[in-house]
């Protein structure tokens, strides 16, 4: 691995917008699900497993991507 990419960091003001458009988006999916449980489209019980599944797969992702950069810090 080359010297520039090791290097290579993101400025401020882009971690922040990534961390706006993650939770912007995790905010309106998980909106989204209360609004079709409470209309009936979905069933409550099936609203709470997919409010609890976005749970698990922005939680796990981002253990995934914490993990990803502690390795690259390895390398």
């Amino acid at each position: 691995m080359n010297q520039e990419n090791k290097n290579t960091k993101l400025p401020k003001s882009n971690k922040i917008l990534i961390l706006a458009v993650v939770g912007v988006s995790f905010t309106a999916l998980a909106i989204l699900i209360i609004f079709l449980g409470r209309l009936g489209i979905i069933s409550v019980s099936a609203a709470l497993l997919m409010l609890v599944a976005l749970v698990g797969i922005y939680s796990g992702f981002g253990i995934l991507i914490a993990a990803h950069l502690m390795v690259k810090k390895l390398e």
